[in-house]
């Protein structure tokens, strides 16, 4: 009976300062303990055929003595795997050279033989039989050139009994350690697909926090852009989308006008209803801005009650008139506080590129000079900017 265990031959060889792999060392213990039933087998039939001295040492080295030696040789050799599978082919020759010097004897070249199967099958499967079988033919013939050819397949029941016993054995073993094996691969399968299911759940759970971050952070952005009172852009906003908005209309050819309005006695308000009041008069401003642009403008509060509108692609006829028609709607338009009604208006003040200025600075001062135009001629009123409104 052979030594037999499963065998990984993809599994990668360990280094020589960390030991053989690990197939030789288990080979080695199911080789040792197989080798010495087949010893005590053929040792009963070589003391009922009267074997001499020459027999019975080779027997003792063969089979208690070989053993060792295939663990030193392939223990030490560089690739230890690779040894131990030629240590398995040799086996198959040498024990078919016990077969054919012994003249066949039935129940232990029947169990000689069915160990090789069996090894080779299971440490390599079915393309290891060929050179194994070729092997062990090979070994039957050396066997017989050397004490010549006769067929004598009887045996002593003492032999068949302990070849059986020992064929059992080995068949027994060999299925345990295979049964152990597998019990193995199907735990380390299954803890490899836990392992999936948790790196898959793991993966889905940093997905979800990655993208409620990105949520977390667009909401930031916009926080950071926009006036927490009307939802309108912020100043910090219109100080960077002016000048790339002055670049594509320059580079499109377009015009864009800025549109700065003030809420009329706005102080009076807050005098009047309180900073509440002023907010919602600020809130109702706000919306209506927001209401009444277009996707490509953009309505900033400038700064306390100023208000500024940038609106790309306007000529200024148009801007007068998107003017003319917020300061009439919020003029008509009631802000309820308090259970009272606020009436206020606004005066705006328009500047336009190219014809007023190129950059955003230049436009923001020539539209704030218009409207403390409107303002000083009597507020509630649209003024576009001219060259005569500059500070002499």
């Amino acid at each position: 009976m052979l030594d037999s265990f499963p065998m990984d031959t993809h599994s990668p060889q360990l280094d020589a300062s960390k030991g053989p792999h690990w197939t030789v060392r288990i080979n080695y213990h199911y080789r040792a303990g197989s080798f010495f039933l087949i010893f005590i087998g053929l040792a009963l039939h070589l003391h009922a055929r009267g074997a001499g001295m020459v027999l019975w040492t080779l027997l003792a080295l063969q089979f208690l003595v070989y053993p060792h030696l295939l663990y030193w040789r392939a223990a030490r050799a560089a690739d230890s795997q690779k040894a131990e599978m030629n240590n398995l082919v040799l086996d198959a020759l040498l024990l078919g050279m016990w077969v054919g010097a012994l003249h066949f004897p039935l129940w232990p070249s029947f169990s000689l033989w069915m160990g090789c199967s069996l090894n080779i099958t299971i440490n390599k499967g079915w393309r290891g039989m060929l050179p194994a079988m070729a092997a062990f033919c090979s070994g039957i013939l050396v066997g017989v050139a050397i004490v010549g050819f006769q067929f004598l397949p009887d045996t002593g029941w003492p032999t068949t009994a302990v070849s059986i016993f020992g064929m059992a054995v080995y068949v027994v073993v060999t299925g345990n350690a295979s049964s152990v094996r597998n019990r193995q691969l199907r735990a380390t399968r299954e803890k490899l697909r836990l392992g999936e299911q948790a790196m898959q759940a793991a993966n889905e759970t940093l997905q979800q926090q990655i993208g409620e971050i990105q949520v977390l952070q667009g909401k930031l952005k916009e926080q950071a852009v926009r006036d927490p009172l009307t939802g309108l852009f912020n100043r910090r906003y219109l100080d960077t989308i002016v000048p790339h908005e002055l670049a594509r209309c320059a580079r499109d050819g377009v015009p864009l006008c800025l549109m700065m309005m003030d809420i009329d006695h706005f102080k009076h308000v807050n005098d009047t209803y309180g900073h509440q009041g002023g907010d919602e008069v600020l809130k109702t401003l706000g919306t209506l801005l927001i209401d009444s642009v277009r996707v490509s403008d953009v309505a900033c509060r400038y700064g306390g009650e100023e208000f500024l509108l940038v609106l790309p692609n306007m000529p200024v006829t148009n801007a007068l008139l998107r003017a003319e028609q917020l300061r009439a709607v919020f003029a008509k338009q009631a802000v309820e506080f308090g259970g009272e009604q606020i009436r206020v208006t606004v005066s705006i003040g328009i500047a336009c590129y190219p014809a007023d200025g190129c950059t955003g600075d230049v436009l923001i001062r020539c539209a704030d000079l218009a409207l403390y135009r409107a303002k000083a001629e009597g507020r509630d009123r649209v003024l576009l900017f001219a060259p005569e409104m500059v500070p002499h």
